[in-house]
């Protein structure tokens, strides 16, 4: 039996791009993701939007758990924007409870007791914090629990932006959700800057980087923060 929530990422075409939708981006940083972090290949539950994700992540040696075949029709003509929050949904109604992990997330140590612990509490949703972000909550690493609900209505929903981010501002105002207690904190931090180090406490578990492509080297600095 499950005792802590489950770890999920996943794969989706750039939809955004007329013609050829590789993700380029995204498969490059998968690799490099999980060059540095191998353990994510045994402990992750992998989603795939279609077949053709699902045999780019099998190439990977990872296995799917889940093809989003079933998904609604907009999720993916738009998957850019909303299949990454279909696939959560998925898992809210599958398991209860999740974590959803961005390929550019860098584990720095793996979750423990106190962090689930952390997560769990109040049933709020927790969200990566970026100072002054403009749709105030980031998802690159963000937990949920079905405390919040049926969310499928929300996959659809119109959005000023394309941004899946916005559909979790819509689901917290929604549902009153507006304390402090929505943020990993410093649990898991933003990396832009080299100034951004800064942030890194022994209480840090992901950075959020904007270049997973990353030296060995560096990436060890930053695991020695958290672990002195």
């Amino acid at each position: 039996m499950r005792t802590t929530p489950v770890i999920i990422s996943g794969l989706f075409r750039d939809t955004r791009q007329r013609g050829d939708m590789t993700p380029y981006k995204t498969l490059a940083e998968i690799k490099s993701c999980l060059k540095l972090n191998p353990q994510y290949g045994e402990e992750l539950i992998f989603f795939a939007a279609d077949d053709w994700c699902a045999k780019k992540l099998s190439s990977l040696g990872l296995y799917v758990e889940k093809i989003m075949d079933d998904a609604p029709q907009i999720a993916r003509i738009e998957a850019n924007t909303r299949m990454k929050f279909w696939m959560c949904n998925w898992a809210l109604e599958e398991f209860g409870e999740y974590l959803w992990v961005d390929w550019d997330a860098i584990c720095l140590k793996w979750p423990d007791n106190q962090f689930w612990k952390t997560v769990r509490k109040s049933g709020n949703p927790k969200f990566t914090y970026i100072r002054n972000y403009w749709a105030r909550v980031n998802c690159a690493v963000h937990y949920a629990s079905s405390k919040l609900g049926d969310l499928r209505e929300y996959v659809g929903i119109p959005l000023e932006e394309p941004n899946d981010e916005l559909i979790w501002m819509k689901i917290l105002s929604e549902k009153g959700i507006f304390d402090d207690d929505i943020w990993l904190n410093e649990m898991t931090v933003n990396i832009w800057l080299e100034k951004d180090l800064d942030l890194i406490t022994p209480n840090t578990y992901f950075a959020h980087v904007r270049n997973v492509e990353l030296g060995e080297h560096s990436i060890q600095k930053y695991r020695e923060v958290v672990t002195q």
